[in-house]
């Protein structure tokens, strides 16, 4: 098992989040990459078969540059910590198609509990009401039913 970990030095969460993956997943090998053209970098090389990748996200010019590598992120378990909870900035969490995603504000015991579930179940745990994916608003829930709900299941 391989961990990618991004955070930026100025992350004050950084040795936390390392900590909580050192101790969740301790046959792993970590790796830390503090700009994200190094990580995408390392997402070029081979990656093992299970690899969790958890970003640590502080602004909005960090989001930017990761959605620019998302196709890249396709390969791992990824779990994205946002810097807010501002709709704009959960969308765009979810345009990486992570895993998990949460707020860093949130704390690492749930990035704890995230990385177990990876370890042993590989599914993740329930997202919390803030960090539901924006999108599901609008999707159909099913595509039965008269013609404008047709409709709608085409776009879907």
């Amino acid at each position: 098992m391989q961990a990618l970990f991004y955070a930026v030095p100025e992350d004050g969460n950084g040795s936390e989040i390392r900590r909580n993956i050192e101790e969740t997943m301790p046959e792993a090998h970590i790796e830390r990459h503090t700009t994200v053209g190094g990580l995408k970098d390392r997402l070029l090389r081979g990656l093992d078969k299970k690899t969790v990748a958890v970003i640590s996200i502080t602004s909005e010019e960090d989001l930017i540059d990761t959605y620019f590598i998302q196709h890249l992120l396709s390969k791992v378990f990824l779990i994205v910590l946002l810097p807010d909870r501002e709709r704009h900035t959960v969308a765009m969490g979810h345009r990486l198609h992570p895993y998990f995603v949460c707020c860093a504000d949130d704390g690492t015991p749930r990035l704890a509990e995230v990385l177990r579930s990876i370890v042993h179940d590989e599914r993740p745990p329930e997202p919390t009401a803030s960090f539901r994916n924006p999108f599901e608003a609008v999707m159909p829930i099913n595509c039965t039913g008269d013609q404008s709900d047709a409709r709608i299941c085409a776009a879907a």
